[in-house]
């Protein structure tokens, strides 16, 4: 009896691990990060950066954002990914409002580029690669964090 209960953990355990195994996500798979993205109802266009590595194109809580791919290869076996986007301020933003929103807000880092317009940026480690649930939980974290940056940069 001690043997079979041993050998039902075992395999109960091995059938986790290979469900687990079957969720995870590659960050050098793009095409499976735009999936993910349009199974939360984004619209994606994959390209390329100025690097030549894998960038996808798509919007959320009415703004624009691009994911990036880091770590890759060759353009491939890419080890991260950052959500980014940028809006277009005319009179520029102040770093205090900058400073504030970083101070306050533990995800979604935000910065001014040359011009003094606003950028909001978020990483997604995934060299070993994550469950598919967990990334959806940092795309739900990163519109949230969009839809907040919008409403402080539009006051």
């Amino acid at each position: 009896m001690r043997l079979y209960a041993l050998t039902l953990c075992a395999a109960t355990a091995f059938a986790a691990s290979a469900v687990i195994a079957q969720d995870n996500l590659i960050t050098a798979n793009p095409d499976a990060i735009a999936a993910q993205l349009q199974a939360a109802g984004l619209k994606t266009e994959i390209g390329t950066d100025s690097a030549g590595d894998p960038s996808i194109t798509s919007i959320a809580a009415d703004s624009n954002f691009e994911v990036y791919f880091y770590g890759c290869t060759a353009g491939k076996d890419c080890l991260s990914v950052q959500m980014n986007a940028c809006f277009d301020a005319p009179e520029g933003i102040t770093f205090e409002v900058i400073n504030t929103w970083n101070f306050d807000m533990r995800y979604g880092k935000a910065s001014l580029d040359d011009a003094k317009d606003p950028c909001l940026k978020m990483d997604v480690d995934l060299t070993k690669g994550v469950a598919a649930s967990t990334f959806q939980s940092s795309l739900k974290t990163w519109v949230e964090l969009l839809g907040r940056f919008r409403a402080v940069l539009t006051g």
